[in-house]
């Protein structure tokens, strides 16, 4: 069994909401032991067979109507586009997008409380290249632009889905042709990835670490039940409060940023003004 839907992106953009939203749906199926599949930009060389063995439904194909999986790395990676549209089950695409200055932010938090970076916002996205590259929406979307129609591309802007739950909600259900009402609205009103910081630091990122190790080998049922056990718990996860961003650095990435803004709206016709005058 092959997917019919992706979520493609955006990287700290609300995908990992959004998996749990769509999970809670008795007619949509993704991947629980995964939230990321990662096929198209890192295991492609697996083949197809491998890539259709990780949406295993147990039988119970007929009782869904979508199938797909959450990776926002796809959206990003320049192979992905192309190798999607070979794969002709995939005939949905979402997309969600944050502002790029506070997508990218939110990266940096992520890396300094989960994954032990130590030095500044400012010296990150110099060192890590790719962050920045990630927020360049209207560069990535014009490589899907060319392969799928607009009409196969649901676009959710991050603001706006969290303003407005139940049209978020019915926005996808319509796309995918499913009933509105099968989501649980408990999971959708639960926001998730608060930036918790582990209190026993080092031996959280030697679970991080044996994680992937685990993901990569094609072993990781042995994390997925310690995951479902709360093992985050032992280490003393704690949500501290969020730093925000300094106004000259947002002012100076909202300018890098502005033109790629405007060829999105342009490409997809978007009104993206509030993004524009943010910083």
């Amino acid at each position: 069994m092959l997917p019919t839907f992706l979520v493609i992106g955006a990287p700290k953009s609300g995908t990992t909401w959004m998996h749990r939203v769509l999970s809670s749906h008795p007619q949509i199926y993704v991947p629980q032991r995964r939230k990321e599949i990662h096929y198209f930009d890192r295991y492609y060389d697996r083949g197809i067979s491998w890539y259709e063995r990780q949406f295993n439904t147990m039988g119970d194909e007929e009782q869904y109507i979508a199938i797909g999986e959450v990776t926002p790395s796809y959206f990003s990676a320049e192979l992905c586009a192309e190798r999607i549209a070979k794969l002709k089950s995939i005939r949905r695409l979402i997309l969600l997008l944050r502002h790029p200055v506070e997508r990218l932010y939110s990266e940096f938090l992520y890396a300094q409380r989960i994954n032990g970076y130590s030095d500044s916002f400012e010296k990150y996205y110099v060192e890590v290249e790719r962050s920045i590259q990630r927020g360049m929406y209207g560069k990535h979307y014009a490589r899907f632009n060319t392969l799928f129609p607009k009409s196969d591309i649901c676009v959710l802007i991050y603001d706006d889905m969290f303003k407005n739950i139940k049209a978020t909600l019915t926005k996808v259900a319509v796309f995918l042709n499913v009933p509105p009402e099968g989501f649980s609205r408990d999971v959708a009103n639960l926001r998730v990835n608060a930036m918790p910081r582990p209190r026993r630091k080092k031996f959280y990122e030697m679970a991080s670490m044996t994680h992937r190790w685990l993901v990569r080998h094609d072993v990781d049922r042995v994390s997925y039940y310690f995951k479902r056990a709360g093992i985050k718990k032992w280490f003393g996860i704690s949500g501290d409060p969020i730093p925000s961003i300094g106004s000259q650095t947002a002012s100076k990435l909202q300018v890098l940023y502005l033109p790629d803004i405007e060829r999105l709206e342009a490409v997809r016709g978007l009104d993206l003004s509030a993004w524009k005058t943010r910083y």
